[in-house]
């Protein structure tokens, strides 16, 4: 497999995927083609890596910066799960509250693990998947739906 220096970073229309860097083509095809949010961070929380599903999702998210999560304790959520999966070689389960939508944040689930990948910077990095259950909008209006049909049937035999 042949890896080749980009001079400038892939792109969505918005941001760029990935920092420049020395990456294999494969690894990109395999990145994109995960339809669940990916990130991967520094241990500081700089995002080095994102795929076009987590730039969808995620707001405020950008290359370089760090990721934004939780509106009361920005920083320190963060740090504190980054080192419990830099403290490991297993896969680390957790949840942050990322910001989603506008200016709010939701709490979803993720799982964390520390990698080491040729192309990045040399020190060990972490992989952030972001679990589908608590993206899914189209699930949470259907659920909503069936409750409030839930709640009038239950009405309905009260009254009979």
């Amino acid at each position: 497999m042949s890896s080749i220096l980009t001079q400038t970073a892939l792109t969505t229309e918005d941001s760029p995927i990935m920092r420049n860097v020395s990456h294999n083509w494969d690894f990109n095809s395999l990145f994109e083609f995960v339809s669940n949010p990916i990130l991967i961070l520094r241990f500081n929380g700089v995002v080095e890596a994102a795929n076009r599903s987590a730039h969808e999702t995620l707001n405020g998210i950008a290359i370089g910066s760090i990721l934004p999560v939780s509106d009361t304790d920005p920083e320190n959520e963060l740090v504190r799960f980054l080192e419990r999966c830099w403290s490991t070689n297993a896969t680390v389960p957790g949840a942050l509250h990322f910001r989603t939508a506008g200016e709010s944040y939701e709490r979803l689930r993720c799982h964390g693990a520390r990698v080491q990948l040729q192309g990045f910077i040399p020190e060990p990095l972490v992989l952030l998947h972001l679990h589908s259950d608590g993206l899914d909008k189209r699930f949470k209006i259907l659920a909503a739906k069936l409750h409030d049909a839930r709640v009038v049937m239950q009405e309905r035999r009260r009254r009979e």
